[in-house]
């Protein structure tokens, strides 16, 4: 399946050419949405979600492509926020 995450992981060679905010546009549904299948609160999920994106943002020369695809980065940062 050819997504946004394929292109994200394979087209960017260090962290600061990612594209951020298409990267934001792309995940915030699917973040926003694993926090409220997680919490059952819209309110916190959307708090969950932009502490996620903060730490990621904070946390992005850490992200190297050739050990994940920026999906498996980001939802670990997600899962680590929740926790």
């Amino acid at each position: 399946m050819n997504t946004r995450t394929d292109t994200l992981k394979g087209d960017y060679t260090l962290a600061e050419e990612i594209d951020w905010e298409a990267a934001y546009k792309e995940y915030l549904p699917r973040v926003y949405n694993f926090f409220c299948y997680r919490v059952s609160d819209e309110s916190l999920a959307e708090d969950l979600t932009a502490g996620t994106f903060e730490k990621a943002w904070r946390a992005r020369s850490r992200f190297r492509r050739d050990l994940s695809a920026f999906s498996t980065w980001l939802f670990t940062i997600a899962r680590n926020v929740a926790a």
